[in-house]
């Protein structure tokens, strides 16, 4: 059973477990699928200015900054696993070679913290445009 996304602290300090890490992770997930809901079956309560999905738009450029360090640590941390002889693979494709299956992983991590990268410059790109849009003062479009 997950925990519930609204249950959980987000602290830096911790407390660190593997289920903490994971109750963040399903965390990030339910947040992007409640913005998805919120943004189009309420956008005019989700959003009531253009400042406001600049924030949006500026809050997830930050975390797609922030993805690429996770996604190389968890490629380090699977690279040490397998060097230290803690990994096996019982079915699958790579049944019997963690080694395999742990530079397919790799590979395909470095990919993801390459698009994340170029998912960040793109936001940026599009935030500096965003910050620039204001609703009119008297309330009217022009």
């Amino acid at each position: 059973r997950r925990a519930n996304p609204m249950d959980i602290t987000i602290d830096p300090a911790g407390p660190h477990s593997p289920e903490y890490t994971a109750a963040l992770a399903n965390a990030i997930a339910d947040a992007v699928r409640t913005l998805n809901h919120a943004t189009l079956n309420h956008p005019g309560e989700a959003l009531a200015f253009p400042a406001d999905a600049d924030a949006v738009i500026s809050a997830l450029a930050t975390a797609m900054q922030r993805v690429p360090q996770l996604l190389d640590q968890l490629s380090g941390w699977l690279t040490e696993e397998y060097r230290a002889g803690r990994m096996q693979i019982t079915y699958g494709p790579h049944a019997g070679d963690p080694g395999a299956a742990t530079l397919e992983a790799r590979i395909g991590l470095s990919e993801a913290s390459a698009i994340a990268g170029q998912l960040h410059a793109a936001l940026k790109g599009v935030g500096a445009v965003t910050s620039k849009i204001s609703a009119p003062e008297n309330g009217k479009e022009s």
